[in-house]
């Protein structure tokens, strides 16, 4: 199967699995209501998911059958993508290393008194296959990345924006999103966003070392110089 197949079958993938843990949401009952759902890092960054895999889905069809005229078109497409995968991507990764982390260790940082873990694979499907599917899409899929100090700029800018977010969510419903949150004080808190921040920003970069081994251009070249010879 080439390539671009192999490509828009996983994003296919992505999108109805993003889209069934969204529709399975409200019946689970967790929270106060929907709004406060949003307070939760794990569905932020389900929803930039589903956003970067749904752009990456039209880009797909776009630019195999799209003519001309339309270039114009995929390029926003693209550009859209490539904003919320840059954020999607090292933010997934640290969804998924502090959420087992931390349930392994003491679930009760987590999860609320009395509520018990989801079924196991809907746990799956919010907290591990996000960042699976976006980490393969990314390091063999995505050639065209190019680390930028930026990237790290929309990281900041994303942790400072959640952190504001939760804070405001905390003076209308008088609840963190996570237990943890609410054992700490003003001072710890903000010390446990940075250190989420720096390690969120050292997943990128690890991503970006691991994207250039697997998308290494001079391989790429040898490899073609080689096809030549022959």
């Amino acid at each position: 199967m080439p390539h671009q197949k192999w490509q828009l079958l996983l994003h296919m993938i992505g999108t109805i699995s993003f889209c069934y843990s969204f529709a399975i949401l409200p019946s689970l009952g967790r929270n106060i209501d929907l709004l406060f759902e949003f307070t939760h890092l794990t569905i932020i960054g389900l929803l930039f998911s589903l956003v970067a895999f749904v752009f990456a889905l039209i880009y797909d069809v776009f630019s195999k059958f799209g003519r001309l005229k339309t270039i114009s078109f995929i390029k926003v497409i693209s550009l859209i993508k490539d904003c919320f995968m840059i954020i999607s991507v090292p933010l997934e990764g640290l969804i998924s290393l502090m959420y087992w982390s931390i349930i392994i260790y003491d679930e009760r940082l987590l999860l609320e008194p009395g509520k018990p873990r989801l079924p196991f694979l809907i746990d799956l499907g919010f907290h591990l296959f996000p960042a699976l599917y976006l980490w393969i899409d990314f390091l063999f899929f995505t050639k065209e990345f190019r680390k930028s100090h930026s990237h790290v700029f929309y990281l900041l800018a994303f942790a400072l924006s959640y952190a504001v977010w939760i804070q405001l969510c905390y003076f209308k419903y008088g609840a963190w999103p996570y237990p943890i949150l609410g054992k700490l004080e003003d001072s710890h808190r903000i010390i446990f966003y940075f250190a989420c921040f720096v390690l969120c920003t050292g997943i990128y970069h690890i991503g970006a070392f691991v994207h250039s081994i697997f998308n290494n251009p001079q391989i790429t070249l040898t490899n073609s110089k080689k096809q030549k010879i022959l």
